[in-house]
């Protein structure tokens, strides 16, 4: 008798003989099976539609970069019709505070939320703020639109990467990236040669104006022409599971943190000495809050904005020294 690893023969009525390899069959049925059991082979945009997409992709990170730079030459005119020094320093930290906080809280939303509407909502939230800022009555209306700027600029920028990732071919996403890095840098430059101008020629108010009909062009573009691919399906979770995997306790003890550092830098040897009650206070806080972020982060695991499995990969981890420098 043969053993299963031997080839059998078949003798046909014609007397031709045919050799069948038992271990070749089973290698067969492996393969239609594993055939039907794949997903769908993914479909990326192409031609026009592709480039039209990314336009408007590069368009909302235009405004996210255009605004990190763009009051830095308009603060001394704002601090001038606003009569506040005191809170100079909040026109940029505002929005740098929120856009760092809730860069998780939006990768999260991505994942467990339609891609497309998540977004949109990014984007929409970073217009409101900029209308804020443009029609703000004093500073502090101002510095609440940075922060809302900032909200929506985190979605914004985390947005722009996944959606690449699931529009272009793998083997061209790092050519698309470099496109936006580029963005990124001309805006970056752009941005207090525009500030300047608007102050100078028009209004410092302009420098927010000017996303509304930028956003509205981006927005327009991806209503019409973008559709979530069938690659981006939100994961499935229970609402309570989702609001979890967001981790509000984390983002709120992470902004109390950063609030109390530049409060105790932006009082220190200006409005108070150094040795002051309120410095020392806000710089002891800063490092109880800091201290509390890491705990929350480590309690809460894969739930957590900074996920220690991720924080410890060897590339990872000086990507962030680098960044950190």
């Amino acid at each position: 008798m043969a053993s299963k690893n031997e080839s059998t023969v078949v003798h046909q009525p014609d007397g031709v003989s045919e050799h069948h390899t038992l271990g070749s069959r089973s290698q067969e049925h492996d393969k239609e099976d594993a055939e039907q059991l794949a997903p769908p082979s993914r479909k990326y945009l192409v031609g026009f539609k592709l480039y039209a997409v990314f336009s408007a992709l590069l368009l909302s990170m235009f405004l996210v970069a255009l605004d990190m730079t763009i009051v830095a030459t308009a603060i001394p005119r704002i601090t001038q019709d606003f009569h506040s020094l005191e809170q100079v320093g909040w026109y940029g930290s505002a929005f740098f505070i929120t856009l760092a906080m809730f860069q998780s809280a939006w990768g999260k939303a991505y994942k467990y939320f339609p891609l497309k509407t998540s977004f949109f909502a990014s984007v929409a939230i970073f217009e409101i703020g900029s209308l804020l800022c443009a029609l703000s009555p004093n500073s502090t209306a101002l510095i609440i639109g940075r922060a809302i700027q900032g909200l929506g600029g985190a979605g914004i920028t985390g947005g722009c990467y996944t959606i690449i990732a699931h529009i272009v071919e793998p083997t061209r996403v790092a050519a698309f990236i470099g496109w936006i890095g580029a963005v990124f840098s001309c805006a970056s430059v752009a941005g207090p040669l525009l500030g300047g101008v608007f102050t100078e020629k028009v209004s410092w108010r302009w420098c927010f104006y000017i996303n509304l009909p930028i956003g509205a062009a981006s927005l327009v573009l991806l209503l019409i022409l973008f559709h979530t691919p069938s690659s981006a399906k939100p994961v499935p979770a229970s609402s309570r599971e989702k609001l979890l995997q967001m981790d509000l306790p984390g983002v709120c003890v992470g902004l109390a943190s950063l609030v109390c550092y530049i409060l105790a830098l932006e009082w220190a040897g200006v409005k108070k000495t150094w040795g002051s009650g309120a410095v020392v206070g806000t710089l002891v806080a800063w490092i109880v809050l800091t201290a509390a972020f890491v705990a929350t982060q480590w309690y809460r695991k894969e739930r957590a904005s900074l996920v220690f499995r991720i924080l410890g990969q060897k590339h990872v981890a000086w990507c962030c020294v680098f960044i950190f420098l």
